[in-house]
């Protein structure tokens, strides 16, 4: 159905467990989906075999030491088992609206489209169970209670 890529930050503290929650909602929302973390930063390789999803490798890199997503794009070109690419922030986690969204657009057979959304802003301090989908319904009522929805640059 989809390939979704991503390029992870060092996979220490905090953002381990940010970035290890998201793959897994991806994982949960799109059982289907191949996906796959490209870095070489601490701890990327180990957390992909951890969580069984494809290790990319690393990508290049600006003057200024960011990562080149356009560097990302052309790999995953070669990558991917789908034709339709799906980049997500490594911090991003979706539920399972966002596969409707994707089988949604897939029905209207449009040649090229581009999905966009706004994030919504929740603390997250532990590793998440999302396997089930009782565990996602609840992540998303807290999500509606104590989250708060990002400005539209948060996309």
């Amino acid at each position: 159905m989809i390939t979704l890529f991503t390029i992870a930050k060092p996979f220490r503290s905090h953002i381990d467990i940010i970035q290890c929650n998201a793959i897994n909602s991806w994982k949960a929302s799109c059982p289907d989906a191949q996906i796959i973390v490209y870095g070489d930063d601490y701890g990327t390789a180990r957390a992909c075999e951890e969580l069984e999803v494809d290790h990319g490798g690393a990508v290049g890199r600006s003057e200024f030491g960011r990562f080149l997503v356009s560097d990302a794009f052309e790999k995953v070109r070669v990558r991917c088992r789908f034709e339709l690419l799906g980049y997500l922030n490594c911090d991003i986690m979706v539920l399972d609206d966002f596969r409707e969204s994707v089988e949604a657009l897939i029905r209207l057979q449009l040649p090229e489209f581009v999905m966009s959304a706004r994030r919504h802003l929740f603390e997250v301090i532990t590793r998440l169970p999302l396997s089930e989908q009782a565990e996602r319904d609840s992540l998303r009522c807290a999500v509606q209670r104590h989250g708060s929805l990002d400005g539209y640059f948060g996309s």
